[in-house]
């Protein structure tokens, strides 16, 4: 997410655990979506957001 903040990209978080996307929107997320309470995440997505450049699957740890 550093190389994402420091070159500018966006960076949106799809997970099913809303503290793991509350701590992804406090390292920089622009967009959070909660997949367990979205009947279609990537639509939502698609809808937030126009492009997407990079495309990275974290495994976010608690100990961040």
């Amino acid at each position: 997410m550093q190389y994402a903040l420091a070159t500018e990209l966006n960076i949106d978080a799809v997970d099913i655990d809303d503290s793991k996307l509350e701590l992804a929107k406090q390292l920089g997320a622009s967009v959070t979506v909660n997949a367990r309470n979205s009947d279609d995440p990537v639509a939502h997505l698609k809808q937030e957001i126009d492009t997407c450049t990079v495309c990275w699957l974290p495994r976010l740890s608690p100990c961040i």
